[in-house]
């Protein structure tokens, strides 16, 4: 057992501490795990002031999700239903147009789409993965995916 002296706010088996506050652990990595834990409920926090609460963050990430997932459908039957690019094309307009108002036509969307990674090009717009990760950022939010998603998997098995 270590005695050590907190020279950050850190939180420790639910316990939250303040800097100064002298504590008996077995190791120091129980303190470098408390100086995180303490980080990212502050950041979450943060978050929460500043973008919305959990759940109004998780009705956003449902839309965007929603939107994606008709944007895909209608990419994919554009395809389905095409031998040319032209074909194609005519066949995602159609498709658009039938799940869309006017508003969201082909060429309003592709403004938007165009704009939109505009404002990324010019870091107007942000996006937290892109700096949620130091380096190799699309591989890192993959791999979190894949782990979280695979991990909730194990947990249904035999459940569904």
């Amino acid at each position: 057992m270590i005695e050590i002296t907190l020279e950050r706010a850190a939180i420790i088996a639910g316990e939250t501490y303040r800097v100064g506050d002298t504590l008996t652990v077995g190791d120091i990595e129980t303190i470098n795990r408390g100086y995180a834990a303490f980080e990212k409920t502050v950041t979450r926090l943060m978050i929460e002031q500043n973008a919305g609460d959990t759940l109004s963050l998780l009705g956003t990430t449902s839309d965007a999700v929603a939107l994606l997932t008709i944007m895909q459908c209608i990419h994919v039957t554009a395809l389905a239903n095409s031998t040319t690019f032209a074909a194609y094309k005519t066949a995602y307009e159609t498709e658009l147009d039938k799940v869309s108002e006017s508003a969201d036509s082909l060429n309003a969307v592709g403004t938007q789409c165009a704009d939109l990674l505009s404002q990324i090009a010019s870091k107007a717009v942000v996006f937290p993965y892109s700096v949620k990760y130091a380096t190799a950022k699309v591989a890192a939010v993959f791999t979190d995916v894949a782990q979280r998603a695979t991990a909730a998997a194990h947990h249904l098995v035999g459940r569904v």
